[in-house]
């Protein structure tokens, strides 16, 4: 994506978010990134830090959630979002949920993390094919449709 594209997409995404009222100047923003379908998590991660400055944003910070699930490496894949958090040069927190994340259960968690390390917003980025990449990734590592089943339980929070 050129540069010019890449500034039109920051653009229409700051006027979303104003129009919506989303953030205010000065918040501090947590955005969770889920797994396995971190990328998705990781564009979010990247607009909120070139729009931060137009939107008056005072930080932006990285909490990447793991699922938990036998068949993913989320250790791995948390490392990963760790590192480039930090190249980015944002704080990172790893999220591990006290239970089986479902939707409501990894909100809970982010807004609590974000209550104690003083966060007012916390951004996702997630879509409905978050369960379709946990199948996928299942099936490229070999595993049958039930094991992949098991394996997207959860999967639609992926942020």
């Amino acid at each position: 994506m050129s540069t010019d594209a890449a500034d039109g997409v920051v653009r229409r995404v700051v006027a979303e978010i104003r129009r919506h009222g989303l953030v205010s100047a000065g918040d501090r923003v947590l955005v969770g990134v889920g797994l396995p379908s971190s990328l998705g998590g990781l564009a979010t991660v990247g607009l909120f830090v070139r729009a931060a400055e137009a939107l008056g944003v005072a930080e932006v910070a990285v909490a990447s959630i793991e699922r938990g699930c036998e068949l993913d490496d989320d250790a791995e894949s948390v490392a990963d979002v760790g590192r480039v958090a930090r190249e980015l040069g944002l704080s990172f927190f790893a999220v591990r949920p006290q239970r089986q994340p479902d939707a409501a259960g990894v909100v809970d968690e982010l807004r609590a993390l974000a209550e104690q390390h003083g966060y007012q917003r916390v951004a996702l980025g997630h879509t409905r094919e978050d369960a379709a990449a946990a199948a996928l990734s299942a099936f490229a590592r070999g595993v049958g449709v039930v094991e992949a089943r098991q394996a997207c339980v959860g999967a639609s929070v992926a942020g």
